[in-house]
């Protein structure tokens, strides 16, 4: 049975409500965090899913939780993990990801304007003025020109990444130790040295 309330308690409900779900979810955290990657992310989930992330009583809390999350992965040095945020993944997502621990941890970073340069590097050298059909003696562009750009920063893809890699280099360790000679490079590859080396 429900108790009927005045519109005018309505505020002071919200406040309630909020101090109550603030309280829960830094229970939550604090005995999440020592569990482990799969409870902590819980925790973090639970907190965007109530809009409390920023809570003054859970802020200090909630930052340690991408280290507990993302520390047993072998992420890039360059990513930021303040922007790291929770995101429910569902099968259809195209992600292979254990059934029992479907949060994922994403963030999008603007790039900064040494990382535009960087990109910038990339797009010339790789552009090729081509003239095709639709042209026909029109004008083509010499080059495409970088104006911002995002990083995103996607854990699973991550993780999935870097067990295809290691895959990949068992499979040639195990050809060149049959004696085989496997192709793994491409001469004057264009893209070539303009993006960081990553672990």
């Amino acid at each position: 049975r429900y108790l009927p309330f005045s519109t005018d308690d309505h505020a002071e409900v919200q406040t309630l409500m909020r101090t109550a779900a603030e309280a829960v979810v830094l229970a939550l955290v604090r005995s999440s965090i020592p569990q482990g990657a799969k409870e902590a992310k819980y925790a973090l989930f639970q907190a965007e899913t109530y809009g409390i992330e920023n809570a003054e009583s859970l802020v200090e809390c909630l930052r340690e939780v991408p280290q507990v999350a993302l520390g047993e992965l072998e992420l890039p040095s360059y990513w930021d993990m303040s922007v790291m945020r929770t995101k429910e993944v569902q099968s259809d997502y195209g992600l292979t990801f254990d059934p029992s621990d479907n949060i994922n941890m994403v963030g999008k970073v603007p790039l900064t304007d040494d990382e535009l340069q960087v990109m910038q590097q990339l797009f010339d050298a790789s552009f090729r003025k081509r003239y095709t059909r639709d042209r026909r003696g029109g004008k083509v562009p010499d080059r495409l020109e970088v104006q911002r750009g995002f990083r995103v920063q996607n854990s699973m893809n991550w993780a999935e990444h870097r067990a295809r890699v290691d895959v990949i280099k068992s499979q040639l360790g195990e050809l060149r130790s049959s004696g085989a000679s496997p192709f793994d490079r491409v001469e004057d590859l264009k893209t070539a040295g303009h993006l960081p080396d990553v672990p």
